[in-house]
């Protein structure tokens, strides 16, 4: 893929082929994502490179449309979080915000502020420019993933681990794709978190995530990405202490 305008009808007419040919597909679009002579950086080092750009939103298309099983996708993600290739993040940014209709918009409009203000089935109506009803099947499918030997837990740690690693890292990177690949890391791990709180099912995974000391001390964590992800866990608890829903 060389454009973004060939991602949708490449998509539309991929429903001719069986499942057998969308998994050799999963198996060449993470092959493509590997390739050691491909950069993922733009040769003056100061942004994504362009097929990289395209080939992650091709990744969020044909994984929302088809039934294409995402664990081989979601720990390839994870092994490059863990070699701090922080780039790769644009990848889960994608799948998360075509599959769920989660999105992170730098303008938000006056309508999606006041839909913050509600419960969540209005935020979830109103907050988002893509209506998350519209994307039922995939979210459940992304949610079961997601779910499966808890593949979240490392996604949402490493993912937070990466804020630091990008700044203090030790690479030498152009201070513009230090802030590009920082302000993407921000928004993939808020995403992460709203999709995880969106749905109600996720609440008793929520409770295997370790404790605040345990995130600070063990996994490095800052206090603002602890809290954040402990934030249905402390509510639960403070509920359970009040009395409320006994």
């Amino acid at each position: 893929l060389r454009y973004d305008n060939m991602i949708l009808p490449i998509v539309n007419a991929l429903k001719y082929v069986g499942l057998m040919s969308l998994d050799v597909l999963s198996y060449c679009i993470i092959e493509a994502l590997s390739d050691p002579d491909k950069a993922k950086q733009k040769e003056d080092d100061t942004n994504i490179a362009w097929w990289f750009q395209v080939l992650a939103t091709f990744c969020g298309h044909i994984y929302k449309k088809y039934n294409i099983e995402l664990d081989s996708l979601l720990q390839y993600i994870v092994n490059q979080l863990k070699a701090n290739k922080s780039t790769d993040l644009l990848i889960l940014k994608e799948v998360i915000h075509r599959m769920s209709g989660i999105e992170i918009s730098e303008e938000v409009t006056d309508s999606q502020l006041e839909a913050v203000c509600g419960g969540t089935v209005l935020f979830a109506e109103a907050g988002f420019f893509s209506p998350i009803r519209h994307a039922e099947r995939s979210n459940q499918r992304l949610q079961e993933a997601l779910g499966k030997n808890d593949m979240w837990i490392p996604l949402c740690l490493l993912a937070s681990q990466q804020r630091q690693s990008i700044v203090f890292g030790g690479e030498e990177r152009h201070i513009k794709l230090t802030a590009r690949l920082y302000d993407q890391c921000q928004d993939t791990f808020a995403q992460l978190g709203q999709f995880l709180s969106n749905n109600p099912t996720n609440n008793q995974s929520l409770k295997k995530l370790p404790s605040f000391e345990e995130l600070s001390t063990m996994y490095h964590l800052k206090a603002d990405s602890a809290f954040f992800l402990l934030r249905t866990k402390l509510s639960d608890q403070i509920l359970a202490d009040c009395g409320v829903g006994n």
